[in-house]
């Protein structure tokens, strides 16, 4: 039986590759990518912008609040409002103590777009009120314009899931 030695591969250089720094937490990102691979930010490609996700500064004027919104939901129940992005004016009732979000079919507020991960975050109810958790998500959950891991959610709050705007709004007892 005669055994043959592979045949060498040809080494490719890597000295001409730049890599660039994540904004976020710094760990170093190929030249062609849209997003950091360790935390999810967006990275900006020189000269342009990530071309999948908008501004987060650019939200535009809260909306109008109307009675309807809070249509068969109880004192502490909470909704959201699509404020910007797919679907604009849609309403989503917060009456579960746990609901999550995504582009699973699973989720209780499913959104049908690749900016927003299968398992993307959680709102829950807790006896100190409403608290939104990242869980997992590969571009981020963000309160107010910030990047939120897990944090207490108040009444006229924005939050954004990929290309999704929602204002959180919360059923007061009268």
């Amino acid at each position: 039986m005669n055994v043959q030695e592979p045949a060498e591969k040809p080494v490719e250089s890597t000295t001409n590759i730049q890599l660039l720094l994540c904004p976020e937490c710094q760990q170093p990102v190929g030249p062609d990518s849209k997003f950091c691979s360790s935390c999810g930010a967006a990275v900006a490609v020189a000269g342009e912008g990530t071309g999948t996700l908008p501004a987060i500064a650019d939200t535009g004027p809260t909306p109008a609040i109307n009675e309807e919104f809070f249509a068969g939901l109880a004192a502490g129940d909470a909704v959201l409002i699509v404020h910007r992005g797919p679907n604009e004016g849609a309403r989503f009732p917060l009456a579960e103590p746990k609901v999550s979000i995504g582009r699973a079919r699973e989720a209780t507020i499913f959104l049908d777009d690749v900016t927003v991960s299968r398992k993307h975050a959680q709102l829950e109810r807790g006896p100190d009120g409403w608290r939104i958790s990242d869980v997992g998500s590969l571009n981020g959950t963000y309160l107010n314009r910030e990047r939120a891991e897990d944090a207490a959610v108040a009444n006229g709050d924005e939050i954004q899931v990929g290309k999704y705007r929602f204002i959180f709004l919360e059923v007061s007892a009268q």
